[in-house]
């Protein structure tokens, strides 16, 4: 939990609640795939620029 301790601990907790908690199961697969397509498109941008243009902005 050392990398963003808090979001990252709040995740789990969600994950464990989730899994007697349909509803929020949902909500937890709408978000990873929300941060997937984040993470998708920023790789994309690294790959086009490259990495020392990507860390000027």
């Amino acid at each position: 939990m050392a990398i963003n301790g808090g979001a990252n601990a709040g995740l789990l907790a969600a994950k464990i609640l989730a899994t007697s908690d349909s509803g929020l199961l949902e909500k937890l697969k709408a978000y990873s795939a929300q941060l997937k397509e984040q993470v998708m498109a920023k790789d994309a941008r690294l790959q086009e620029i490259g990495y020392q243009e990507y860390l000027k902005k």
